[in-house]
């Protein structure tokens, strides 16, 4: 059980080794089907120059990407929908 949760977790932060910024790189699915990558440093989005700050960076990337697409939200319970007309 242990291992395949650690399987799925993805390194998508790194350290740059030249010059020790960090970055994030990754593959993003849109509901549409299509791969977009996305890459960036947190310094682009006004972070601080941190592993935490890089996360971020990403979490907002990710959000840019997914932002035009409407969210699957569950249906509507159909006896409080006929309850409420």
């Amino acid at each position: 059980m242990q291992r395949a949760l650690i399987k799925e977790i993805e390194m998508s932060v790194r350290r740059e080794k030249r010059f020790g910024t960090w970055f994030y790189r990754k593959w993003v699915r849109t509901p549409d089907g299509r791969k977009v990558r996305i890459f960036g440093t947190p310094r682009a989005e006004g972070l601080p120059e941190t592993r935490a700050g890089a996360e971020e960076a990403e979490r907002r990337a990710i959000t840019r990407v997914l932002g035009g697409y409407p969210r699957v939200t569950a249906r509507p319970n159909s006896a409080a929908a006929l309850a409420s007309s």
